[in-house]
Parts: structure tokens; sequence; C-alpha cells
């Protein structure tokens, strides 16, 4: 089967069991901001992957298309928060607590990439509540002009996007590689797979998280264990396809 093809086919199989929905990474604008947000319908959590400018302050708006009252991220001064957008352009209000777990932060070159994670129902009322249903919503973001220390004072640098969910399925074929590990997950720089030492990687294959074939290696000596440099990679969700002349396997992992 062509490569091209097999994420298409691991996208679509048992489709109606799927358990993660995913935007795929979005820019925002001309790109200096992106977003990705996945749900987990089996853990009933989100993961939100957000970058914007490392040295100013950046923000999204959940489930609005105008700067009306609405729950928001905000990430300024080194700090995450969860806060409320109070309307026009006023400041927003950072909330008594914050419901989200920090998983990552990190500044590549004048980029910073956070990414956080929350239960779908959150104990403040005022909080955006997630949920497997959802197949679309509007967010809208911003952020600092030339000085960062002003909230809110984002020149021309906002805008409103509509985020569209995609199903995912965990999947593999029933067969030698099915059980292969990466590690670590996500991962910056460089991401180790491993099989069981008797079986060897022929292999290796990267989709994005809409199915495009990024690239494919060929391992010259068919090994068990390899280190993938995905430096050159943007932030986001991606899949790996490892083979041999026997069978295949597909898992996901994430850019940093």
């Amino acid at each position: 089967m062509n490569r091209k093809y097999t994420l298409g086919l691991f996208l679509l199989l048992n489709f109606t069991n799927a358990q993660i929905k995913t935007t795929g990474l979005v820019p925002l604008g001309t790109g200096e901001m992106t977003v990705q947000i996945d749900l987990n319908d089996t853990t009933s959590k989100v993961t939100a992957t957000l970058s914007g400018p490392a040295a100013k302050w950046f923000s999204i708006g959940l489930n609005i298309d105008c700067m009306c009252v609405a729950d928001c991220l905000l990430y300024k001064d080194n700090t995450f928060y969860d806060a409320q957008l109070q309307g026009g352009h006023n400041a927003p209000i950072i909330d008594i607590e914050n419901n989200w777990t920090l998983m990552n932060d990190v500044v590549n070159n004048s980029t910073r990439t956070i990414i956080i994670t929350r239960d779908y129902a959150s104990s403040d009322p005022s909080d955006y509540n997630f949920s497997s249903n959802i197949n679309s919503m509007n967010i809208i973001w911003a952020y600092a002009c030339d000085d960062p220390a002003i909230l809110f004072s984002h020149c021309d640098y906002f805008g409103v996007q509509n985020l569209t969910f995609v199903e995912l399925n965990s999947y593999s074929f029933d067969n030698e590689l099915s059980n292969f590990g990466l590690f670590p997950n996500p991962a910056s720089k460089m991401i180790n797979l491993i099989t069981r030492s008797s079986i060897e990687i022929e292999k290796i294959s990267i989709f994005n998280s809409i199915g495009q074939l990024i690239t494919t290696k060929t391992i010259d000596n068919r090994i068990s264990n390899y280190a993938l440099d995905i430096a050159n990679l943007t932030s986001g969700l991606y899949f790996i396809e490892i083979s041999n002349s026997r069978s295949k396997s597909i898992k996901k992992f994430l850019k940093l």
C-alpha cells in the first residue's frame, strides 16, 4: 500500500469509535501565533498547544468571535494564566484558581510554545466546558505590540479563527510492530523508537496531523532501536509509521 494513503486508512477505520479529536496545528494570522486543541474522550482531558512571540504576551479567547466576556488563555511575564476577558479593550481578570496544568514551556529562537491540559469540565462556572461532541469552535487571538508590558495593547496583532476538530482513532495493525515505544513524548529535538530486540525496523515515515506525508527514511541495517531527529519539524501533532517486510504500525507524538 502506498505510504501516503496508509494514514488515511488509519484515520477512517472504526471512525465512530474515535477517542481523540484534534484541530491539528492552526496558524493564527500570518503565523506568529499557532494553536492546537486535542480532546481525549477516554480521559475527558483537553490539551492545548499554544505558541506566540517569546518576549511578548499572547492570548486566545475560547468559543467567541468578538471582544466579549469569555474564558481566555493568557501567557505573560513568563507565566501562564487562566483568565476571563471583560469585553472591549479591557485587560482580562486572572482567575482565582487556575484549572489548567502547565505541561511544557519551551522557547525556540523567538517563539515560545506552551502545552496545557485540563479536565473537560472545570470547577469554575466562568470557564468554558469542553465536550467530545464539539466539531468546531471560534476563538479570538492577540499578542502584544512593540511594548510587551502593556496588556491588551495589541495594535493590529489580533483576529478571529474557526477551529475544526477531526476525529482520530487509536489503531494499529495486529502484528509484531504494534507495541513499539516512543520516548520522550512530547519531544523537541530527538525522539527514540524502540521495538522488541528480535523485531527490525526497515522504514520510518512521519505524517502531519491531517495525514500528509512529511518524510520517509529507509533504514539500511534494519535496527530495532532508532533515534530520529525531529528538530526541523514545526510544533504540533504528528504520526510515526514504522514498517518492515512483514508488518507496519502507527503511533502519535507531539513535537514541542
